[in-house]
């Protein structure tokens, strides 16, 4: 039992982690893009990167979450 939660708490771990990252690199082309120049160019890079910002911002609050659920869990089982 031990063992399997530990498993979930480092898979969950490993994909809070890339969901940040994709978060953070989403947001950074969102806010260079709606700064580059021309109207055409804000909108359409503002409008690509800040779809799949919102996607992973979404998504690493899911898994985060998810984490600290398990963690408890863990706690718990350890008392």
């Amino acid at each position: 039992m031990n063992e399997e939660i530990k498993k979930k708490i480092t898979i969950r771990k490993v994909f809070f982690s890339i969901f940040l990252v994709l978060t953070f690199i989403f947001l950074m082309g969102a806010i260079f893009g709606g700064i580059a120049g021309r109207d055409d160019i804000i909108n359409t890079m503002a409008f690509v990167f800040g779809i799949p910002c919102g996607i992973s911002l979404i998504l690493t609050i899911v898994f985060g979450v998810k984490f600290r659920r398990l963690v408890k869990e863990m706690k718990k089982v350890e008392e």
